[in-house]
C-alpha cells in the first residue's frame, strides 16, 4: 500500500498527539493506558523509520 509521503510522514507524529490527548482528556486508567502505548508505538515507528534511512544511507 502506498501513501502520500505527506500523510506518511506526519502519522507517527499524529499517533504521539493523540496518545498525550489520551492520557491527559479523560480520567480513566484505560485512557491513560491507551494513550502510553499509543505514543509509545508514534516513537517506535520514528526510530524505526530513522534507523532504515541511516542503514540505506550508509549502502
Amino acid at each position: 500500500m502506498n501513501m502520500p509521503k505527506p500523510i506518511y510522514e506526519t502519522l507517527p507524529v499524529l499517533y504521539v498527539i493523540g496518545g498525550v490527548a489520551a492520557m491527559s482528556a479523560v480520567d480513566s486508567f484505560m485512557s491513560f493506558i491507551s494513550g502510553i502505548l499509543l505514543g509509545a508505538s508514534g516513537i517506535m515507528i520514528m526510530f524505526l523509520r530513522r534507523d532504515f534511512r541511516r542503514t540505506q544511507n550508509t549502502e
